[in-house]
């Protein structure tokens, strides 16, 4: 479910996406929720298609956590928006979302992730102070490893304190470990 206001929209993609800070030997974890306008609803509002971009929500050390799934019982927090907002709306072009609460918990009989977010945007001046809601599990995405062997990923990966199980592949030219565990 992703609400924005009174409007409710279909979710297209749900995922978490790790990546390693190497040089400052962190785990990054950010979600992008892509959601489309359904056919329910009027006036402009509801034909939006609206985005939730966070890259960077939390950072974790290695060894903090050994599963993506891991994440579950986490919560964030933020009230005001700021000149580097830790997540963005965008319709039409990006805005910082703020009185934020994010929460990772665990899915249904103990698998996965669902994600609870609740915040408030100001998309422009025609619509200031619009309460957003998103509820909805989470897939993890392809961890990228730049131009990496498999051989080094999986090097990597293991440093970082992760046990999950992964398949390599090149996916545009990058190199990625894919989770298994979804």
């Amino acid at each position: 479910m992703f609400r924005v206001a009174d409007n409710e929209y279909d979710i297209q993609s749900a995922s978490l996406e790790l990546f390693s800070r190497t040089r400052e030997d962190l785990v990054v974890w950010g979600v992008r929720i892509i959601a489309k306008h359904s056919c329910d609803g009027s006036g402009d509002v509801a034909k939006w298609n609206p985005s939730i971009i966070a890259d960077e929500l939390l950072q974790t050390t290695p060894g903090e956590k050994a599963f993506w799934h891991d994440i579950a019982g986490t919560t964030i927090e933020w009230e005001e928006a700021n000149p580097d907002p830790q997540a963005l709306f965008e319709v039409f072009e990006t805005a910082g979302i703020y009185n934020c609460k994010c929460q990772f918990l665990a899915g249904p009989s103990g698998t996965g992730v669902q994600f609870l977010l609740e915040g408030t945007v100001d998309v422009d001046t025609d619509y200031p102070r619009l309460p957003i809601r998103v509820e909805t599990p989470l897939s993890v995405g392809p961890m990228p490893w730049g131009k990496m062997s498999e051989q080094q990923c999986r090097s990597e990966f293991q440093r970082l304190g992760f046990k999950d199980p992964t398949e390599y592949r090149v996916i545009n030219g990058v190199s990625s470990l894919i989770f298994l565990d979804q």
